[in-house]
């Protein structure tokens, strides 16, 4: 009896100790590429020079960490620039739904204006005209691969980017 309760103490710490690395994201379906692109502010190739400096902001009346990622637009479907380089900002975490980038990796990135449920939020002040868009991992941002790219074209050509 004594090891029965031993050992349910022992799982139950190892699964507390290991719960931080549980996923609470939840997405609804995934958007196809023609409405995410219909549906996004921006849509860019580029690769993230760098991370940039975490802020906090209020989401629904909790704080929340909110990465940022510096990235060069190699190519836009969809926004207009005016410069080369983009901040993207999204939460700090994956659990939270944050798309957390790497740097020197290339990703095709869909992108909005920061949701209106962000409060607080207080971005550096930047010299330059840089964009801030928001991503998370329920849109379809995700490192570059072909055939997106492809179906990416096809739909400017047929002009479903603008």
């Amino acid at each position: 009896m004594q090891k029965t309760i031993i050992s349910i103490l022992l799982i139950l710490t190892i699964f507390v100790i290991n719960s931080n690395s549980i996923n609470a994201c939840s997405c609804v379906d995934k958007r196809s590429i023609k409405k995410e692109v219909h549906h996004s502010k921006s849509v860019v190739i580029g690769k993230i020079l760098s991370r940039g400096e975490d802020y906090t902001a209020e989401i629904n009346g909790v704080k929340r960490k909110i990465a940022s990622f510096l990235l060069v637009i190699e190519y836009s479907y969809k926004g207009n620039f005016k410069n080369d380089t983009l901040e993207i900002i999204t939460l700090n975490h994956t659990a939270s739904c944050g798309y957390l980038f790497s740097a020197g990796e290339k990703y095709i990135v869909y992108s909005t204006k920061t949701p209106k449920s962000i409060k607080n939020l207080k971005l550096k002040k930047r010299n330059n005209s840089m964009k801030v868009q928001w991503t998370d991992l329920c849109t379809r941002t995700t490192k570059f691969n072909d055939d997106e790219d492809e179906t990416i074209n096809k739909l400017k050509r047929k002009r479903v980017c603008n």
